[in-house]
């Protein structure tokens, strides 16, 4: 019997991998009670583990077969491990799968010479392909697999004679109901990870920067199964679900049913003193109407995690970027969020979108920063293999980092020095404004009447001044040098200097008490 291992590097300890979770479990099912069946398992691992400790972790499976998920956090970790895997391991078959490789399949095997098959399409019928090939076979080789007559769908392969590889088509999708719960052995083992859940594939949008706009039509899991689905996780008391849905709320009643029944079964879970599971959406703001927020007006705070992209604030540059959302209708959905106030908001800008200057970067900066509490992520463009922004950024211009995360260095808008302004900005807004733990003077700085871009580059070019971007910088450090700006910066009157010192002090007190005391904390500082 062949044993397979689906081998997944995480970004941290707190994720979890669904995809290798859910492969496993729909191959699994489907040779249930064959005498010939193939052993499947999978193996977790994150970024911050020393290499060679995951490297004797996977000699230790003894596998025939290894596969590795593929992201952007982890594709150099896994280019190398799997180098010094051959090594160790020659008889060993190793194939790649995930979004950093289903794209470019020829230029992977180039690049990784360790690898001999690349998977692309929908996984779970890919990886069900090689299953099949490897149970009419008493032990598969790169050869056998070559010459097989099983449906090979979605399995690219090293060439055996080294002439240039096998790029088979992708494997076509799946009907979702097909797929069984990637979870059948509970939760037991992840009690302090996010656990994963996908209801729906697919996006109906074609944002050219996003690998979610090469798939054309959006599938959905059923809603009696997503329920039943949903209450085992609940039963189990799952801290937190992330649903992985590219536009949650694409189809919007079936989105309103869905968080309506979250929303009951929190309230009877309330009644019985059980802990809360809080759930995470992906949504599209600009879809959000009347009978949504009526429902979302419901939910108990903490319950729902919103995360929207906004990307920008300029019509023509969201056109270029076939982007169709109306921007007003999102701002004013995110206005309705906060004001709600029991619903988490993180919403995205992306600097380096097509033809945005610095001054409209700067625009939206301030335009989303004034919509309430929420937390704001200014981000900085992903030149990702397989999307048409590649293909856009070559005949403009741009000039990117050749390994991930393929950030833009210059647009053709921004110049790496615009650009690193921008990141300087960002680094107070992660401080300062998404910490919060200064929302007491952030809306203070909020409510001057200035353009809050414009003041976060000025405590940035404090910070630059002083040496904070060159070294780590603590939450002492960030409260003692926000005063000293408060007290040098000259063009802040006496008035103002007092009112954003007291909100300061009102932001440390909240935070530490009086242990030690405003006074003597910045005391003990000069």
């Amino acid at each position: 019997m062949m044993n397979i291992l689906l081998v997944a590097i995480n970004a941290r300890y707190s994720h979890t991998n669904l995809a290798v979770r859910s492969i496993v479990t729909y191959c699994r099912e489907r040779q249930e009670n064959d005498p010939s069946q193939v052993s499947l398992d999978f193996i977790e691992f994150n970024i911050n583990q020393q290499p060679s400790q995951i490297l004797s972790s996977l000699f230790e499976q003894h596998a025939d077969i290894y596969l590795f998920s593929t992201y952007i956090w982890n594709k150099r970790i896994v280019f190398d491990l799997i180098d010094d895997l051959k090594k160790i391991k020659p008889d060993a078959i190793i194939g790649l799968g995930g979004p950093e490789v289903a794209y470019t399949a020829a230029d992977v095997f180039a690049s990784a010479p360790a690898s001999d098959l690349v998977f692309r399409g929908e996984g779970e019928s890919a990886v069900f392909n090689l299953v099949e090939a490897c149970r009419k076979t008493k032990h598969l080789t790169l050869e056998t697999l070559q010459n097989s007559d099983t449906p090979l769908d979605g399995i690219c392969q090293r060439d055996v004679e080294g002439k240039a590889p096998i790029l088979r088509p992708p494997a076509l999708p799946l009907d979702l109901d097909s797929i069984p719960f990637p979870y059948p052995d509970g939760f037991s083992t992840m009690q302090h990870q996010s656990v994963y859940y996908e209801s729906s594939r697919g996006c109906p949008y074609h944002c050219i920067y996003c690998l979610s706009s090469t798939e054309d039509n959006v599938r959905f899991r059923s809603l009696p199964l997503v329920f039943a689905e949903i209450d085992q996780m609940l039963d189990a008391g799952v801290n937190m679900v992330r649903f992985i849905d590219r536009s949650f709320n694409c189809d919007r009643k079936r989105a309103r049913e869905i968080w309506s029944y979250l929303i009951e079964r929190d309230i009877e879970r309330k009644k019985t003193g059980r802990p809360r599971t809080r759930w995470h959406f992906e949504i599209a703001a600009h879809l959000l109407g009347s009978e949504d927020f009526i429902v979302l007006e419901r939910a108990p705070a903490g319950l729902f995690h919103f995360e929207i992209g906004i990307q920008s604030t300029n019509d023509e540059v969201l056109r270029r970027s076939g982007r169709l959302a109306n921007t007003a209708d999102v701002l004013e959905a995110i206005r309705r969020l906060t004001a709600i106030g029991t619903i988490d908001v993180h919403a995205d800008l992306i600097c380096g979108l097509p033809g945005e200057d610095l001054s409209s970067v700067l625009r939206s900066i301030d335009t989303c920063a004034g919509l309430g509490q929420y937390t704001l992520q200014i981000g900085f463009l992903k030149l990702l293999p397989g999307t048409d922004m590649l293909l856009y950024a070559r005949q403009h211009g741009y000039v990117w980092q050749k390994q991930p995360p393929y950030e833009v260095l210059e647009s053709d808008g921004l110049s790496y020095a615009e650009l690193r302004y921008l990141k300087e900005i960002e680094v107070i807004f992660e401080r300062y404004a998404n910490s919060h733990r200064f929302s007491h003077v952030w809306s203070r700085l909020l409510s001057l009447g200035r353009s809050i871009s414009r003041t976060a580059a000025d405590i940035a070019s404090h910070w630059k001044k002083n040496g904070l971007f060159d070294r780590p910088v603590g939450q002492d450090t960030c409260f003692r040098e926000l005063q000293r700006w408060i007290v040098e910066h000259t063009g802040l009157s006496a008035s103002e200097k007092d009112d954003l010192a007291a909100a300061l002090e009102k932001d440390y007190t909240e935070l530490r008490g009086n242990h030690p005391s405003w006074k003597n904390f910045l005391r003990s500082s000069k």
